[in-house]
């Protein structure tokens, strides 16, 4: 069984190979759900495109869409996104708060909660649904709270972006 390889062509596996389980009818493929196990995901478009790697044990469980890539033995291209929206799901993914999430996205836009929207629409893309209600509770507790909340401007993007009645985040707004 031929691996993919990286784009950089240094060798490099894009998917696990072969396990031989000892079993009768010799090696099975198998994923070796690991701390250390690994997968690529190409982000973005060019000229704005890159690789990330993640943790296969943390996106195996939370996310249905990299399941069925990682089950399938294929590396995810998502390229309706950039990599700073990525990095900002990636921010939260691995249990940073969402405050951190904004940081990140304020360095690279002069619109973060536009941006924030987005880290949601990716996260829901993804079916990680532990993202979308990290993001949720934020916005929530920032409306009680009276902290930064998102403007009207931010509420037309998402319409804008997703126009399904039944989208959640648009019948958060709308609420």
């Amino acid at each position: 069984m031929v691996s993919p390889q990286h784009p950089s062509g240094d060798g490099r596996s894009l998917s696990s190979s072969p396990i031989d389980t000892g079993l009768p009818g010799g090696p099975t493929t198998h994923r070796r759900h690991k701390v250390i196990d690994l997968f690529e995901v190409l982000i973005g478009t060019v000229p704005n495109q890159n690789y990330f790697e993640l943790h296969t044990f943390l996106f195996y469980d939370r996310s249905i869409y990299f399941r069925r890539h990682l089950d399938a033995g294929t590396n995810p291209a998502i390229p309706n996104t950039t990599p700073t929206i990525f990095g900002a799901y990636l921010t939260l993914a691995y249990g940073q708060s969402v405050t951190a999430a904004l940081r990140s996205l304020t360095d690279n836009d002069d619109a973060p909660a536009l941006r924030l929207m987005d880290t949601y629409n990716l996260a829901y893309q993804l079916d990680d649904y532990t993202v979308c209600n990290k993001i949720v509770d934020w916005i929530v507790s920032s409306v009680h709270a009276d902290r930064t909340q998102p403007s009207i401007e931010d509420a037309v993007h998402i319409y804008s972006t997703r126009p399904s009645d039944r989208h959640p985040l648009r019948r958060l707004v709308v609420a």
